[in-house]
């Protein structure tokens, strides 16, 4: 077997100019750094996955084969132009199989205004693209450096609606109080979401509809309690987000609106060389005059998993975890569903065994290596396995990243 048959690149020229253009400018950038202001920061990472999905495909066109087709580059800066603004942005380019092209995009650019700032109160507004405040992991899931794992609990947060999940255009206010060994940090916010592109569609209306999704304006908010530094950390996170369905001119199945409800409660302990994270979320559905489209009106999901994660050294950090989403809590194994469509009831839940380890070789360079147990594929990303009949109940994956990041 030829070497370039085991690992396959997606050789497409959008996607290769994309990553070649942020490498470049990520090395530029890195090199020219201590010639900018003082007031102004720049940042940068790139990381290269090889993934080996077996059974199923999962970020990869191929199944018993390892595949290069998980790549991220990005490129964020911040400047400081008075004491009480802050202005950021970031740039991403991201490859995973078909649900990202690998297209360089605005991951967020924000102004940030602190109205206030005493010593336990600080109160500030934030305009423009946004991360949304969702659980303990969605601001910091595009960098490897800063999530726990390759891949992060997809009952929580799936890369199945990742555009819909991560950002949004909009505003946000916050505010932090603190006093003694406690700080409670609380977000509110009303954004336009991200919804273009397939995969949402894919992922809210199972399949790629001759229509679009629309923006349309939509409420999030979150609070953190602290203890002693973030040794103990409770969360508990609501995304409301309404959204329409258009099919546009000549269609004949109409159009629809979109209601879609996650609230998540996470908890985390931090010790020196351990840490315990379990976070829970129960997702609500409601579909407005799209009856042709699915099969009910109404549903709500939940989900949850446990993880502990043990760190032998300062450079190494070992994870297990045990993840469980059932798309319909009504319906955990999917036989009604299966009843109704004749899909099998495996595609309405998914649980997963994770074995995974960090090592961070030096302050610029972190090598992961997780393996994968799953049943069912209520997250198995439809774009990568076109042949509904092919997908299996049972399958895993091995996931593998090697990134590199300055500062």
């Amino acid at each position: 077997m030829k070497v370039f048959e085991c690992c396959r690149w997606n050789r497409t020229p959008p996607y290769r100019a994309s990553v070649m253009a942020m490498v470049w400018v990520t090395w530029a950038t890195q090199v020219y750094s201590n010639a900018l202001p003082a007031n102004v920061q720049f940042q940068g990472f790139a990381s290269q996955g090889i993934v080996y999905s077996r059974v199923n495909r999962f970020f990869t066109d191929a199944v018993d084969k390892a595949g290069l087709d998980f790549t991220e580059v990005g490129i964020n800066g911040s400047m400081l132009p008075h004491p009480s603004m802050r202005i950021a942005a970031q740039i991403l380019a991201r490859r995973a199989g078909e649900t990202d092209d690998g297209h360089i995009r605005l991951d967020y650019g924000l102004l940030d205004f602190r109205l206030r700032s005493v010593d336990r109160y600080d109160l500030g507004i934030r305009v423009g693209r946004l991360k949304n405040p969702l659980g303990l992991y969605n601001e910091t899931r595009d960098m490897a450096f800063t999530r726990p794992c390759v891949l992060l609990p997809q009952s929580i947060y799936f890369d199945r609606v990742r555009d819909i999940a991560l950002s949004g255009d909009g505003l946000h206010v916050y505010s932090n109080h603190r006093w003694a060994h406690n700080n409670i940090y609380v977000q509110l916010g009303a954004i336009l979401p991200r919804v273009g592109g397939t995969t949402t569609e894919s992922a809210l209306l199972m399949g790629n509809r001759p229509g679009k999704l629309q923006r349309e304006l939509t409420y999030l908010g979150r609070i953190i309690y602290e203890y002693n530094g973030g040794r103990v950390r409770v969360a508990y996170s609501d995304f409301l987000v309404n959204t329409g369905y258009r099919e546009g001119s000549g269609g004949s199945n109409g159009d629809g609106d979109i209601r879609f409800n996650p609230k998540i409660l996470s908890l985390q302990f931090n010790a020196e060389t351990f840490s315990m994270t379990a976070e829970y979320a129960r997702r609500n559905f409601k579909f407005h005059a799209l009856e042709n489209y699915l099969p009910f009106d109404e549903v709500t999901g939940e989900s949850f998993y446990l993880q502990s994660t043990f760190r032998p050294t300062a450079a190494v950090e070992l994870m297990l975890r045990y993840d469980v989403v059932h798309q319909d809590g009504d319906d955990k194994n999917g036989k009604q569903f299966q009843a109704l469509t004749g899909i099998p009831g495996y595609f309405r839940y998914a649980k997963d065994w994770t074995l995974g380890g960090r090592w961070l070789s030096s302050q610029n360079w972190l090598i992961s290596l997780e393996q994968h147990w799953v049943e069912g594929t209520a997250w198995l990303p439809p774009q990568d396995n076109p042949n509904i009949n092919a997908i299996k109940k049972n399958w895993g994956m091995t996931l593998f990243t090697v990134t590199y990041r300055f500062f």
